[in-house]
């Protein structure tokens, strides 16, 4: 599970929110993999949190 730094489409304060791009994907993927994770084995959920910076505010 990734948590971002960009508004969630559904989000209550009505902020524009952008696609998530394939390439920004493929990127969270490969820094999983250099933190840690591993999709082959059984375990708990493996949380990225790539959220700094993030202003709900804005």
């Amino acid at each position: 599970m990734v948590t971002t730094d960009q508004p969630h489409p559904g989000n209550w304060l009505d902020l524009e929110a952008e696609p998530v791009l394939p390439s920004r994907v493929a990127a969270a993927v490969r820094l999983a993999l250099r933190e840690g994770w591993t999709p082959t084995e059984p375990g708990s959920t493996f949380h990225l949190d790539q959220s700094a910076g993030f202003t709900p505010s804005s």
